[in-house]
């Protein structure tokens, strides 16, 4: 489970920059004593494994610090961005029970000494990440991603990247895509550059950072990744993109993937390496490992090759919506 993978690679990369945001470094023993650190807090507070525990801070190292102390503690953890109304906001507390709210002022509450802690041991079935839906047709809805999910998606996104690769975390904190922009290049003993609130949406200034940071891979969306690629083609090694349709994108000079997935399936679940500018649809390509991709008809009937249905999964899946067992 990530947990333990993580503890295993902070031994292995103890002085490595692990994060990197605003001109600072965090390196891997740091996270992981800071991470046990807060695990052991939560654990004192009476969290147990199951408990949901929603995270509200910026994005930023303090951040990765409360996931994985909550993941230690056994907790699942439940990110809220920082600009969601306050009615949002509450919903999810009060949706997901969750004892403790990490906040700046709960984070600055910490006392100086926490004894140590001994952290159960999460199976595979047991909540890791639960993430909320928009809410445009009514409430949001809770997805909640198991440790299985987890484990099978940040081995499936590694995509040939490695300990040497220096990633650019640019999606909100709130969607799954954490898994792929965080949760991925810390099982490698990779540096994540966590870019902040206002470089994450000025596509010039991003540009400009990756150049000057020797960023080697980071996902974008399509719309973005039509913008910044002509400029990032000598730069990047691989750019990943998905959550939209795309179209009319391709590099000789740089891998580019299309990712496909949801948070129903803890993030991408298929991949493809674009070899040719689609003009209409590029291919979503193959499952990851442990995964399987269907195409149904209206009867839930398996069609045959290149017949329109329903695109299903299996494997790497959510096992539903919280409090909603009728979905």
């Amino acid at each position: 489970m990530f947990p333990r993978l993580f503890s295993h690679i902070a031994k292995e990369y103890a002085e490595k920059t692990a994060l990197f945001y605003e001109g600072c470094g965090l390196s891997y023993g740091e996270l992981d004593r800071a991470s046990d650190r807060l695990g052991a807090a939560l654990v004192s507070q009476g969290i147990v494994r199951g408990d949901i525990v929603v995270i509200r801070l910026k994005r930023s190292p303090a951040a990765v610090i409360a996931m994985l102390g909550v993941l230690k503690a056994g907790g699942a953890i439940c990110v809220i961005d920082e600009s969601y109304p306050e009615d949002r906001v509450n919903f999810i507390i009060q949706d997901t029970k969750s004892k403790t709210v990490i906040d700046a002022a709960w984070m600055d509450a910490l006392p100086a000494n926490i004894p140590a802690a001994d952290f159960p041991q999460v199976q595979r079935e047991d909540a890791a990440i639960v993430v909320y839906t928009s809410g445009s047709t009514g409430n949001p809805k809770g997805v909640v991603n198991t440790h299985k999910a987890l484990s099978l998606a940040v081995r499936g996104n590694v995509h040939g990247r490695g300990t040497r690769d220096i990633f650019l975390s640019v999606a909100s904190f709130s969607f799954i895509a954490l898994v792929l922009e965080i949760f991925t290049p810390l099982s490698l003993g990779a540096t994540i550059h966590i870019a902040g609130d206002k470089l994450r949406k000025d596509a010039s200034a991003l540009v400009d950072y990756v150049h000057q940071h020797g960023i080697t891979t980071s996902f974008f969306p399509p719309q973005m990744a039509r913008i910044v690629l002509p400029r990032l083609e000598g730069q990047l090694s691989t750019m990943l993109v998905g959550s939209d349709r795309v179209v009319g994108l391709h590099s000789d000079k740089m891998r580019i993937l299309n990712l496909y997935g949801c948070s129903e399936t803890c993030g991408p679940l298929s991949w493809f390496e674009i070899d040719r500018a689609y003009s209409e649809c590029t291919p979503v390509g193959v499952p990851y490992e442990g995964s399987r991709v269907y195409i149904l008809d209206d009867e839930n009937r398996l069609l045959p090759d290149g017949q329109e249905g329903e695109i299903c999964f299996s494997g790497q899946i959510s096992v539903g919506y919280l409090n909603l067992p009728e979905l």
